[in-house]
């Protein structure tokens, strides 16, 4: 955010965030490539243009991912927030009462399910809705939280903040999970 404005609201700056992604990319790309260009020899032209194309999905991945999520905490902040364990937090995962993405070396705790210290009761309700999906994957349920949906004219994390109905908000998760499903 530049002077109360998003980056949406000002083309020039997306430009210049396009820009930078590229040439760190690029430059990095470079560093490594000047050591390890004899890597390079036995692949062919297929394999490299199937390369740069993952290395782009990757990139662009992590960015729409954590997008999805929207502010998370670790596992580390969440402990400190509930004052339990990290054993605790994931026997929670383990039993889907807590909403957890993991990551490389770490699982992401969206921020939204938690409310004075503890868990939201609602998020294992949440939870069980999109487990009746196959294959359940809870990057889906974070995204889902995150993003408007037109019957609440709002996303579902931001109504959960709000104190808006929880019923009506487990009701459109099942509308949404069923519809996923079909």
């Amino acid at each position: 955010m530049v002077d109360g404005l998003t980056h949406s609201a000002q083309p020039w700056l997306m430009a210049d965030t396009e820009a930078l992604l590229v040439g760190s990319f690029q430059s990095r790309l470079e560093h490594l490539l000047a050591t390890r260009r004899a890597d390079l020899d036995h692949l062919t032209s297929e394999e490299v243009t199937e390369l740069g194309a993952a290395a782009a999905d990757t990139v662009i991945g992590k960015i729409m991912r954590d997008r999805a999520i929207g502010e998370r905490w670790s596992t580390s902040e969440v402990t400190e927030y509930l004052g339990v364990s990290r054993q605790a937090v994931h026997k929670r995962l383990r039993c889907h009462t807590i909403l957890g993405i993991p990551g490389r070396g770490v699982t992401w705790f969206p921020v939204w399910q938690f409310e004075s210290g503890a868990v939201r009761p609602v998020v294992g309700e949440l939870i069980a809705v999109f487990r009746a999906v196959e294959p359940y994957d809870p990057l889906l349920v974070a995204s889902w939280a995150t993003t408007v949906q037109p019957e609440l004219g709002t996303a579902p994390s931001e109504w959960l903040e709000a104190g808006g109905d929880e019923r009506r908000l487990v009701e459109l998760a099942y509308r949404s999970a069923t519809e996923l499903a079909a």
